[in-house]
């Protein structure tokens, strides 16, 4: 009974956060019950992962275009906006309550001799606009808002807005309380 209270609460932890899109509970549900299974230490569970992986590839990457590889690290209550073109690097990390729209791109900056990938680190909160694309080993501050086709190549500060290419911060928001 323990493993399926566990589990239930695991992969419908998004659930609330995206009422009126069944696509994205789906990509979403699809997401956490695949990562709970490879998470979680018993082998039927690394045996059932396979078929499910190859299921959530399918569906969720080829059929839907949304790039979420299992290995992303993302807090609960994520909401996600149409989806389509959402691309995520394997090392991002995604905190709680967080928003990605479309064509979005969460990834590494490749330079010459730059050694092991790194990708972006979202505090909780952060709204991504659609076509954003952050790139880089840099961390966006909680409750902090990326524009519409911005790029992102720095540090972003909590509260703050930021627009452009390269993107600058046009406005530092009240804390939320």
């Amino acid at each position: 009974m323990f493993f399926f209270n566990n589990i239930f609460g695991y992969v419908f932890q998004d659930w609330s956060a995206n009422p009126d899109s069944l696509k994205s509970r789906l990509v979403l549900l699809l997401f956490r019950y695949v990562k709970y299974l490879k998470i979680h230490p018993g082998v039927i569970c690394k045996i059932i992962s396979v078929p499910f992986s190859v299921l959530y590839t399918i569906i969720v990457h080829w059929i839907m275009g949304i790039e979420i590889p299992i290995e992303v690290i993302i807090g609960k209550n994520l909401q996600l906006f149409h989806g389509v073109g959402l691309v995520l690097h394997p090392a991002v990390v995604i905190g709680e309550g967080c928003v990605l729209r479309h064509c979005t791109t969460l990834g590494s900056k490749v330079t010459a001799g730059s050694g092991p990938q790194t990708a972006p680190v979202l505090g909780n909160y952060v709204d991504v606009g659609c076509n954003a694309v952050i790139l880089g080993h840099i961390s966006v501050g909680n409750n902090s808002i990326i524009g519409a086709g911005s790029v992102v190549v720095r540090d972003v500060p909590e509260n703050a807005v930021v627009c452009g290419n390269p993107a600058k911060v046009i406005d530092i928001r009240e804390p939320k309380k």
